[in-house]
């Protein structure tokens, strides 16, 4: 599993049989997180930063709590990853790179092959702040996606974004959960999640209503 979030008795890691599954996200699957609030972007972030008793976290069968860097190396997290405002997006891209232990040579190749797929070469020298919102949102799903990790955790990616950009992300995105892992990603749009993916956890407050296939 990309994901695994298991209730556990007393917080410990347990085993499989000790455990209730809360959520379980298969490799190559894109899940959407809808809340029409804050509740959705809380649940996300606080999978992997939050220690809470009773509540066992994996990516890829890494222990979140155990093996918090190795665990770090395995996700993408965007906004987390939004470059500096002052930064051109081509020195925002390279930095993000280096910053997750990329050669300088390799980020560089990185910066241009994500610069390809998410149509941002004509911004290469424009400082982040003055980026739009679709644009912004591609920059940070490009940062995220620098050491192509395995999972990638997006906080509304897709949420007041242009037309153009959400084709493109979309696109970015079919892909890699073709090829490469998985994606959550949180939205306050129901439209949005149903024109995007059909696996859809609803939060709200204390409680959540799974669709599709993301329990166990």
């Amino acid at each position: 599993m990309a994901l695994e979030v298991r209730h556990t008795a007393d917080g410990a890691a347990g085993t499989a049989d000790e455990q209730d599954c809360e959520l379980r996200i298969p490799q190559h699957t894109c899940v959407a997180v809808v809340s029409d609030d804050t509740a959705a972007d809380r649940f996300l972030t606080g999978l992997l930063n939050e220690n809470r008793p009773g509540l066992s976290v994996s990516v890829y069968g890494v222990d979140a709590r155990d093996e918090p860097e190795a665990v770090e190396q395995l996700v993408g997290l965007a906004p987390s990853t939004a470059p500096r405002p002052d930064l051109p997006v081509h020195d925002a891209f390279v930095e993000s790179g280096t910053q997750k232990g990329l050669p300088p040579e390799r980020a560089e190749q990185r910066t241009s092959e994500l610069a390809d797929a998410l149509d941002l070469h004509a911004v290469r020298d424009t400082p982040c702040a003055g980026l739009s919102p679709g644009l912004l949102s591609r920059v940070s799903l490009g940062c995220a996606l620098l050491n192509a990790p395995p999972l990638l955790l997006l906080l509304r990616p897709l949420d007041d974004v242009d037309v153009a950009s959400e084709k493109i992300i979309c696109r970015v995105l079919d892909h890699y959960t073709a090829s490469t892992g998985a994606v959550v990603f949180t939205t306050r749009s129901t439209e949005v999640a149903h024109r995007v993916t059909d696996r859809l956890l609803h939060v709200g407050g204390e409680t959540q209503r799974r669709e599709g296939d993301t329990g166990c």
